[in-house]
């Protein structure tokens, strides 16, 4: 049945004329006259009392009873019209949304921003390591993901990047270190600490670049303890048991730790590394588009970068 038809039936019978109809729905008197007669053909009854001498369209008992179920029937393929397009649009559906526990007030911005403009938006969340992180946007688990930009994951050449600030390459320190009154240390100092980490599998690309670095120098650094997790990390850390390679971009408890650069000379093999949003660019989602113009405009007002 044509949806058309039955529109064209409703103007009519609100209106009581064919020629008020017409006018209302844009088209010619003929063609409604049309569309009107192939619908009562299709349903098997006349839907309006055709008497000579009068210009006003009465509807019939059956037309009566037909008009109310139009009625309906419309109104719920409207409702499913704008369904349709609000998701094509982007403006309903979910994204899931990958993080590693490092983000700051930035990050919880981020959603505000996208949670106001996009309600009916659903932003599911995963809290991973950097390494599944990346797993996520590759086999498409996951939507959009705070990552670090600048180093060589597999199947980096999917990942599209939204660099926001870079990191720069710093130790954490106990208050209590000597080193924690420095401001900076140079990768040669780094030889006789001890370190505290994460398993290398939770982030292999920033472990190998560090450990990498330090081979450069003439040395390994030395591990006494690996982790999964960061609060794990940290806990040694105010313990004094070692210090920790540190991305400047996280949250850090200042009452009982102290970050201290580490200067790099201009021909040190480290990357350049930046705190990045970062999505897989085959991903088509129209709510994934949506979400990235505002993460754009986050960049832009927060981040002082276009």
């Amino acid at each position: 049945m044509n949806t058309d038809a039955l529109r064209y039936f409703v103007a009519v019978a609100h209106n009581k004329s064919i020629s008020k109809a017409a006018q209302e729905m844009y088209i010619t008197q003929s063609a409604l006259s049309r569309h009107l007669f192939r619908l009562e053909e299709e349903l098997g009854c006349a839907l309006f009392e055709r008497s000579r001498g009068t210009a006003a369209c009465q509807l019939t008992e059956a037309g009566q009873q037909c008009l109310r179920d139009a009625e309906q029937a419309l109104e719920h393929i409207d409702c499913m019209l704008d369904l349709a397009h609000s998701f094509s649009s982007g403006e309903k559906g979910f994204l899931t949304v990958g993080f590693s526990g490092y983000e700051e007030g930035w990050f919880l911005e981020w959603m505000y921003r996208v949670r106001t403009r996009y309600p009916n938006i659903e932003l599911r969340s995963k809290r991973l390591n950097w390494s599944e992180l990346g797993a996520g946007i590759l086999d498409g688990s996951i939507d959009i993901s705070v990552f670090p930009s600048g180093y060589s994951f597999p199947g980096n050449d999917r990942f599209q990047y939204i660099e926001l600030m870079e990191s720069k390459l710093q130790i954490l320190v106990s208050n209590d270190h000597p080193l924690s009154t420095r401001d900076w240390v140079t990768v040669d100092e780094l030889k006789d600490q001890t370190f505290i980490g994460h398993h290398r599998e939770v982030a292999p690309p920033s472990f190998d670049a560090f450990v990498h670095l330090c081979m450069h120098y003439g040395f390994a650094p030395k591990y006494v303890s690996y982790y999964d997790h960061t609060k794990m990390v940290f806990g040694d850390v105010c313990a004094n048991r070692g210090i920790c390679v540190y991305d400047s971009s996280a949250p850090l408890d200042e009452k009982r730790l102290s970050r201290v650069n580490i200067h790099l000379a201009p021909n040190d093999p480290y990357p350049r590394a930046y705190l990045s949003f970062v999505y897989n660019k085959n991903n088509d989602s129209p709510c994934l588009r949506n979400v990235l113009q505002v993460t754009r405009e986050l960049k832009k007002d927060l981040f002082h970068t276009p």
